[in-house]
């Protein structure tokens, strides 16, 4: 079951670095993963899910960044693997498969974030999060400003602690 699950995952990437996310499809992704459409849908409800999973373990230690597990060492551990995989990080956070990021690490924060009392919707304080974050690394990526990974990390953690509490309830 994993390695079906694998085998997935590695054509998912294969594919969308060849061909780009948009045009990606789930029929294409199970026959290079030489399975079965029905298979692929037991393990992932569609394309955007399947992309979701397979970004999760990156998008953790930003999501963390949030509260006190909040760890940098964690945040550039990720960033170093953005760097490393550029040319698909920059397909990754374009287009439709950039506002999926956007929405996976935002429940992702939502969730660290749990019953906290803001000023605004915690849904909007999440998501505000999450594209100031990955706004961020695809500047980086784009090499505008060049940095070491370990920097953007410090400033990632305190540009999103800062956000929390800037949006913590006053009353």
């Amino acid at each position: 079951m994993r390695s079906t699950r694998s085998a997935i995952v590695a054509s998912f990437n294969r594919l969308v670095l060849r061909r780009g996310f948009d045009a990606t499809n789930v029929p294409e992704i199970a026959g290079d993963a030489g399975v079965a459409r029905s298979t692929f849908y037991e393990h992932f409800q569609n394309k955007d899910a399947l992309l979701r999973s397979s970004a999760a373990w990156v998008l953790a230690p930003l999501a963390a960044a949030v509260g006190p597990t909040g760890d940098a060492p964690a945040i550039t551990v990720s960033l170093e693997h953005i760097r490393a995989n550029r040319r698909m990080a920059r397909e990754m956070l374009a287009g439709e498969a950039g506002e999926q990021l956007v929405l996976a690490l935002a429940d992702l924060v939502a969730t660290q974030l749990g019953s906290a009392k803001f000023a605004i919707p915690s849904t909007l304080v999440a998501m505000q999060i999450a594209r100031s974050q990955l706004g961020l690394i695809r500047a980086w990526i784009e090499a505008l400003e060049p940095c070491p990974a370990a920097a953007l990390s410090g400033v990632l953690l305190a540009q999103t602690r800062a956000s929390v509490e800037a949006a913590r309830w006053q009353g």
